[in-house]
Parts: structure tokens; C-alpha cells; sequence
């Protein structure tokens, strides 16, 4: 017997970008799933545009969340019926086989799954892949510590129960951004079934509505280090991003600081190389 697989979706003023992401949904090769919208008290049509699927799959439900977004992830979750939950983000979407590729390694017993997508950027034609999404190495908990996010939020199957088992999104407003890191982080503390599935089985949509801003990206690294490492350095990848924050911020005391900080010996040639024009950009406007 196929699993079904609800999907979750919030969403917040996305009444012209979630037709595609629902499209993606309803174009899959494996059709044994529901789709959860929570919208974020939108009066922008998104219900409308919902109701005119036609599709008793696809349940719509509003709540305020409070501009957090693990209480409307978490909402849906509590009404879904799936063994298996699958995020997609409300401007994003998936290629059709996405869910029967998923369907094959959920046989094999794997309980976490992702896969890289392609990156869309507002205009841009050129597709290109996500540069993030990589194998993991057990212990996967120690992996995504040390080595940051591992795969777009997009992209991820998980077990229902597992997912419960760690008490789904944490809401505390100091992991809103990075919610979703958290609690695959949580995840891998209790289980080691995680997957990356072969290909490239969808899309991402970057353009100003969410993009990061520096102060936020600051916030966040100082927030994983205050719940991750409670003691040692921070991690590279953790001391990369605030170097690239200050530069955008230039604030170019900083950045050099933080830039000094690193053990280069420890590098690879790639971390080296990226080390040296950092160091070389901070001079110049320093």
C-alpha cells in the first residue's frame, strides 16, 4: 500500500506565486498525497485562488502566526493524516516525479529525505543548482554542526512520527530564519536514516520578498552558537557567513576580525582560496 504523504505549505501574501507551487503538487507522477495550505491571514485572494483547484486534497486553513512561521508549519501538522511530511515553501515548486522518486527510498526504509533544486532568480534564466546540498557523514548530528545546512527546506520528506518525536518546529522567535535547520539538527539526534535522493527535483525562488539581510544572518549564527556550541570555537562555515554580513554591512573592522580568527591550516584549498580574496577585499576597503 502506497504512503500518503501530506504536504505542508504556509503561506503569507503569495497569492501570485503559490499557483505554481500547487501546480508542481498536483502534476506529480505519484498522486497518494494531501496538501496543507496554512496562510498567514492573507487578504490578497490566496483562499480564492485555492478553492478554484477543485480539489478535495487540497485544504486551506488561516491563522495569525504572529510572523512565525514553525506555528503555521506546525498548524499543519497537526491536521495532516500522512506517514510522511513534505515541505515546499509557498514560492517554490517541485518536477513531477519528485514524490514517486521519494515513494521508491521511503520502501527502502529510509525515514529523512532531501535532494538539491534548482535555483530561480527573479529574471534569471539560467538555472542553476543549489550549492549547499550535499551527503551527509555520520554522525549527521556532528556534520550539521560542524558544516552548516545541508539542503533547501523545500526538498524534505520526513517521517511523521520521527518528526514528532522531536516535538516538530521550535516557535521561539530567536530561531525564526532558521527554524528549519534546527529541527532537522534535532532530528539527526535521533535518527540516522537521512537520504539525499538523485537529482535535481525542483525549484527555488530568490528575489527581494526573501533574501536575507545581514543583521539577520548576524543574529542567527550567534543564536545557533548560543544553543550548539556551548563551548570551543565557532564553526568555519558560522565564521564565513559573518564575514560575508559585515562586508555586506561594510562594517570592515569587524569582518577582518573575524577573518583573523580563522586557522587557515586547517582550510581546504577551496576555503583557502575564498580566505584570500576575503582578506585581500577587507584591505583594500579597510
Amino acid at each position: 500500500m502506497k504512503p500518503l504523504i501530506t504536504i505542508i505549505i504556509p503561506s503569507y501574501k503569495r497569492c501570485k506565486k503559490i499557483k505554481k507551487a500547487l501546480s508542481s503538487v498536483k502534476s506529480q507522477t505519484f498522486q497518494n498525497w494531501e496538501a496543507i495550505v496554512i496562510d498567514n491571514s492573507s487578504k490578497d485572494g490566496t483562499k480564492e485562488l485555492i478553492n478554484s483547484f477543485e480539489d478535495e486534497r487540497i485544504k486551506f486553513y488561516e491563522i495569525n502566526n504572529e510572523g512565525i512561521i514553525s506555528k503555521s508549519r506546525n498548524f499543519g501538522i497537526e491536521k495532516s493524516d500522512g506517514q510522511y511530511l513534505a515541505f515546499l515553501d509557498s514560492d517554490d515548486w517541485w518536477t513531477p516525479n519528485k514524490l514517486e522518486i521519494t515513494e521508491q527510498y521511503i520502501n527502502k526504509g529510509y525515514k529523512f529525505l532531501y535532494h538539491n533544486m534548482y535555483i530561480s532568480k527573479n529574471n534569471n534564466l539560467i538555472k542553476t543548482k543549489t550549492k549547499y546540498c550535499r551527503n551527509l557523514n555520520k554522525p549527521i548530528y556532528n556534520d550539521l554542526i560542524e558544516n552548516g545546512p545541508a539542503f533547501p527546506t523545500s526538498s524534505v520528506i520526513v517521517e511523521k512520527k520521527l518528526f514528532n518525536s522531536v516535538k516538530n518546529f521550535d516557535e521561539l522567535k530567536d530561531l525564526v530564519t532558521w527554524e528549519d535547520y534546527d529541527a532537522w539538527i534535532k532530528c539527526s539526534k535521533v535518527n540516522e536514516d537521512f537520504v539525499k535522493l538523485p537529482g535535481i527535483l525542483g525549484y527555488i525562488k530568490i528575489d527581494n520578498e526573501n533574501l536575507l539581510s545581514p543583521d539577520k544572518s548576524i543574529k542567527n549564527i550567534f543564536s545557533f552558537q548560543t544553543k550548539y556550541i556551548k563551548s570551543g570555537n565557532l564553526p568555519v562555515w558560522c565564521i564565513f557567513s559573518l564575514i560575508r554580513s559585515y562586508i555586506l554591512k561594510k562594517d570592515f573592522t569587524k569582518a577582518k576580525h573575524f577573518l583573523e580568527s580563522l586557522k587557515t591550516y586547517k582550510l581546504n584549498l577551496k576555503l583557502r582560496l575564498r580566505y584570500i580574496f576575503l582578506k585581500l577585499f577587507c584591505l583594500i576597503k579597510y
